[in-house]
């Protein structure tokens, strides 16, 4: 279990090693890490950065997998967890309109598609949970 605190060290060490990397804003990042504290780390890495997350399946067959990559315009898919590296520059405030993750439909009728959500409509996501479960910001 890690502490916010924690994540937000972690978050920007996997910023560091994502533009060590050659990445920047507006790129996608795909990745089959498995739900956990990597994978949080890097979506908050991503988030951080103005890349958009393409989370794949890691049990699908890799020739699908990398299809769906492609689909979804990824730059770069991300198998392992990154080794974080220097704390970068984070630049400006993040964009409401910017993509913040692709993620697929299931293909039941049809070939799975991307589909973009932004910033957006994450935070709406979000606050529409907080009113459901009666979270307000004194909490």
């Amino acid at each position: 279990m890690l502490s916010y605190a924690e994540l937000d060290v972690r978050a920007a060490g996997v910023a560091g090693a994502l533009l060590g990397a050659g990445t920047g804003s507006g790129e996608r990042v795909a990745t089959t890490l498995a739900p956990g504290a990597d994978f949080v780390a890097l979506l908050h890495a991503c988030t951080r950065l103005g890349i958009a997350l393409v989370p794949l399946n890691p049990s699908l067959p890799p020739g699908e997998r990398e299809a769906m990559a492609v689909l979804a315009g990824a730059e770069m898919v991300i198998e392992e967890p990154l080794e974080p590296a220097a704390v970068p520059d984070l630049g400006p405030a993040i964009d409401p309109e910017a993509v913040h993750t692709v993620i697929f439909t299931s293909g039941s009728t049809a070939t799975p598609r991307p589909i973009e959500l932004t910033n957006a409509n994450h935070a709406a996501s979000a606050a529409a949970s907080a009113w459901n479960l009666g979270v307000d910001p004194d909490d």
